[in-house]
């Protein structure tokens, strides 16, 4: 099997403007690539990178209920102690679904983070959204009704604070969920 560049399949998400997100145009000027299951990244984030937590502010953490129970629990609170205590509601978006949020700081911060050495006081149940960062997925629709094609693809969230990136542990989509 020959050694090839494994960025070297991806493709632009974005040839034109398209939605994405709910958003008109991707608020945050990443451009995703596609990526598979087998497609490999290098990153890797821990208390030595110089970002340690940042990407714990200032962002809106939709919580699945799979992670309501696994938070509440690793808290001992009773569910409805932990929406009024740590959620704010919210609609997710281009849908009328209502969902929660985590109710960030006053300092708009992760209020999970116990400190920039420390990082995050419930990591083995930290919520889907943090635990599948810098990795999303995304369906893809195209097409007429008549002839509309689905795509499901994996995208990499690269934001200009993150250093993680510059770190030598690469792994797959597939191995990352961990």
């Amino acid at each position: 099997m020959s050694e090839k560049n494994p960025f070297s399949k991806e493709k632009t998400v974005f040839q034109k403007e398209k939605s994405m997100f709910g958003k008109e145009k991707n608020p945050s000027n990443i451009l995703p690539a596609k990526y598979t299951l087998d497609s490999r990244i290098k990153f890797r984030c821990h208390p030595g990178v110089s970002c340690f937590t940042e990407c714990c502010g200032n962002i809106k953490i939709v919580l699945t209920p799979y992670d309501i129970l696994q938070i509440r629990k690793r808290l001992n609170m009773e569910a409805a102690e932990f929406l009024h205590v740590y959620t704010a509601p919210t609609y997710l978006e281009k849908t009328d679904f209502p969902g929660v949020t985590i109710k960030l700081t006053e300092e708009g911060r992760c209020p999970f983070i116990k400190s920039k050495t420390e990082g995050c006081m419930i990591y083995s149940d930290r919520p889907t959204a943090c635990r599948y960062y810098p990795v999303g997925m995304a369906n893809f629709h195209e097409g007429t009704q008549e002839e509309q094609s689905d795509e499901q693809f994996y995208f990499v969230v690269k934001e200009p604070h993150c250093k993680g990136f510059e770190e030598n542990k690469e792994w797959t989509f597939s191995n990352h969920y961990n």
